[in-house]
């Protein structure tokens, strides 16, 4: 696939060591047992220490080579706290089978879709990024970690197939369809169910949706890959919550993660954009089992 390449992409920042207060504060993430108050820790520290503009190696999940932006908020975080998302990221392992069919629409540099390779190496995972160096990045990833069942497209996904309006942000992480910038791309857009049709696939047991309040889109653009494999849903849904709607009427049950404990969700309770997943009611074995542990 071809990867269009802007000239403010290119400029990448250097590899560099992290600063040591950096280092120090990775470690202590990673081995201190007790997971709560680090998200704060780095949080803090995000907004009060000196942040060099720097590319750092690491290892996330401890295995998968990684090139990670410091003074960008996702890369950042998945630095100093190992993982971004911590406890959703915990989640999705969970349900991950060594034969998963996994779409991570709006991957940015693709935690969910290296994490899903390392776990499915039978199964097969299609990332979706239209931000041309974010989908370079994680490109260079999988082919870094040697994952030969990941295929990374430079595409949006949506309500229709053809073409669209893509705005860039100063953070790649949060680029949208949604109006966002002045800086405005025309980049090529699929709908999951075209995608699936076209590439016949037997079953798609996964879906991770986080594209900056576009995701009511994806969602209408996947009608008939909802009814026909059934996947689990995972969805970054913003206010106002079309997409709780679209879901429910879909014939799912709805359910946030409280320092990940899984918890049926109300749309009242539905006031900030919020990680959601969503399950096949007739699945109700899984759901109780779920909830269970």
């Amino acid at each position: 696939m071809s990867m269009a390449r802007h000239d403010t992409e290119l400029m990448e920042p250097p590899v560099k060591p992290a600063p040591l207060w950096s280092r120090l504060l990775r470690c202590y993430a990673l081995h201190w047992p007790i997971h709560r108050g680090k998200y704060r820790l780095a949080v803090w520290a995000y907004g009060h220490l000196p942040i060099p503009d720097i590319s750092v190696e690491a290892a996330m999940d401890r295995t998968i080579s990684i090139r990670l932006h410091l003074k960008t908020w996702v890369d950042f975080n998945m630095y100093h706290v190992g993982l971004y998302e911590h406890y959703l990221a915990r989640f999705f392992l969970g349900q991950i089978r060594p034969d998963t069919v996994f779409l991570d629409v709006g991957a940015y540099i693709g935690q969910y879709t290296l994490l899903a390779a390392k776990y499915a190496p039978l199964g097969q995972v299609f990332a979706f990024e239209p931000h041309a160096a974010s989908a370079r990045r994680l490109q260079e990833a999988v082919e870094r970690n040697g994952f030969a069942r990941v295929r990374v497209f430079t595409q949006a996904v949506g309500k229709i197939d053809g073409e669209t309006d893509f705005y860039w942000t100063p953070d790649a992480s949060t680029s949208s369809l949604q109006k966002r910038s002045s800086e405005c791309h025309r980049v090529p857009v699929t709908t999951l169910d075209a995608f699936c049709e076209a590439q016949r696939l037997d079953h798609a047991d996964l879906i991770k949706i986080d594209v900056e309040g576009a995701e009511h889109h994806v969602l209408e653009g996947a009608r008939a890959v909802l009814e026909h494999y059934r996947p689990m849903v995972i969805v970054e849904i913003q206010p106002p919550a079309r997409a709780y709607d679209m879901l429910q009427e879909a014939g799912y049950r709805l359910f946030r993660l409280h320092h990940g404990r899984l918890l049926p969700l109300e749309e009242a309770r539905l006031a900030r954009e919020e990680n959601v997943i969503g399950w096949p009611r007739e699945q109700s074995n899984r759901i109780r089992d779920a909830l269970r542990g």
